[in-house]
């Protein structure tokens, strides 16, 4: 799996993904990411009651993340993997 980072976006998660902020292996759904993602997560879980239990199961069957930047509007460079198993 790969996750592009373009160059505006970069320096406001730069820090926290290079100092393994974020435990990739305990992937979950925050409820309280703030009203948009609330209201977004209430929708799918609607359509999709399963949502968090399906989404864990899928991130746990991932080897790894890939993340790129995006450079020059098409081009991307490798940054560094995550290995999650």
């Amino acid at each position: 799996m790969a996750f592009v980072i373009d160059d505006q976006t970069l320096h406001t998660v730069q820090l926290q993904l290079k100092g393994d902020w974020v435990k990739w292996s305990e992937a979950k759904l925050y409820d309280d990411a703030g009203a948009k993602a609330k209201a977004f997560l209430e929708a799918m879980r609607k359509d999709y009651p399963a949502l968090d239990e399906e989404l864990a199961a899928v991130i746990r069957e991932l080897e790894g993340i890939t993340f790129v930047r995006l450079v020059d509007g098409f081009r991307f460079e490798p940054m560094f993997e995550v290995k999650l198993m």
